[in-house]
Parts: C-alpha cells; structure tokens; sequence
C-alpha cells in the first residue's frame, strides 16, 4: 500500500516539530544544569567582595591606594555590585583621578537602576542610587 504524498508530508512536519521541540527542551535542560553551579560560583565569589568591599571601607581614609587595589580585586569577584563601584568612585575622586571616579560613579548608578527595577524594594540598592544621584544629601 502507498502512503498518498499530503500524508506522508504531514507526518515529516509532526515528526520536525516533534524532534524540534525534543531539541529545544534537551537544550534548556543542559542550559539550566550549567547555569546552576555558575550562580552558585559567582554568589560565593560575591560574597568573598563584600568582605573585601568591608576590608577596604577601613582603609579609605588612611590608605586610599590599598583600598582602591582592594576594590579592584571584589569588582573582578563580583562585577555587578553598586556599592563596590560606588566605593571605589569614592576612593578615586580622593585620590584625585577625577574620570575614574566619574566612571565608578556612573557604573555604580547604571547597576543600582538595574537592580531597583527587578527588586524595587531593596533599600541597600536605593540607598547606593540615592548616594550617586546626591553625594551632599
């Protein structure tokens, strides 16, 4: 018995989409397993910064150069935290390197905004927007 051509062409297109969604779950399965250590890793990692971040909020004052190589090192940690930008924007602005500090501030601004509008009621990210937007308040 021969299969009529719409038939057998219906069956190929069910068959595509089926092994395409196969595809597409196989590959958000692996997607999810790899991701899981990654945000386990980099929360850790995060975590090691803001110790850093407390190591060199103590130095600021009396050793700003250490405490601008110390915030250098949790921003590699931990690239997405504002109040490490804005730490290190306050460092460089006493140590005068006025643009780095420019730019600190404006990453560290950049980042809180992003982290207002997925957690609007973090008051540790309204407080490091609050300080970029009004230094003097």
């Amino acid at each position: 018995m021969k299969i009529p051509p719409k038939t057998f062409l219906a069956n190929n297109k069910e068959r595509s989409i089926m092994g395409a969604k196969s595809l597409i779950l196989s590959i958000f399965i692996a997607a999810v397993l790899l991701i899981i250590p990654v945000e386990k890793s980099y929360a850790g990692k995060c975590s090691k910064a803001e110790k850093l971040l407390e190591e060199a909020a103590g130095l600021i004052s009396k050793n700003p150069n250490d405490a601008e190589a110390i915030l250098l090192e949790a921003i590699r940690l931990c690239r997405d935290s504002a109040s490490i930008h804005y730490n290190l924007g306050v460092v460089r602005y006493k140590l005068e390197k006025y643009k780095n500090a420019i730019a600190s501030f404006n990453s560290a601004r950049e980042l809180a905004e992003k982290a207002v509008d997925v957690e609007a009621e973090n008051k540790a990210y309204l407080d490091t927007l609050n300080k970029v937007n009004d230094p003097y308040a």
